[in-house]
C-alpha cells in the first residue's frame, strides 16, 4: 500500500489528500478562461474566439462572421485560478503552445 506524505506548492503547506485528490486548497478547481484572443494574419481575423488546427498542426483562426478560416498570427489565452494567472500562447504556423 502506498504511503501518503505532506508536500508544499507554491508556498501552500498541504497533507496528500483532499476534495480534489491533490492536496491542494479548493481554489486549484476554480480555474477560469479570462480571456482568449487569436489574431489571424489577414486583419478581417482579429480578435476572434475560435482556433482550430490543420492537418499538420498549423494553427487556423475561425471567424463567425465570415463563416471562413485565416492561417493564425498570433493567439494568447489567460487562465486564472485565484490570485494567480497564466499565459498560454500558441506560435503561428508551428501551433507550439508555450505556458508562461
Amino acid at each position: 500500500m502506498a504511503t501518503q506524505t505532506p508536500y508544499e506548492v507554491l508556498g501552500v503547506k498541504s497533507d496528500a489528500s483532499s476534495d480534489t485528490g491533490w492536496g491542494l486548497p479548493p481554489q486549484d478547481v476554480n480555474v477560469t478562461v479570462q480571456s482568449a484572443v487569436f489574431n489571424g494574419m489577414d486583419t478581417n481575423y482579429g480578435s476572434e474566439f475560435t482556433i482550430g488546427f490543420d492537418e499538420i498542426g498549423a494553427p487556423l483562426v475561425w471567424c463567425y462572421d465570415l463563416n471562413a478560416k485565416n492561417d493564425m498570427k498570433d493567439g494568447t489565452i489567460v487562465l486564472r485560478a485565484g490570485q494567480f494567472t497564466n499565459t498560454i500562447t500558441i506560435s503561428a504556423a508551428t501551433g507550439e503552445i508555450l505556458v508562461n
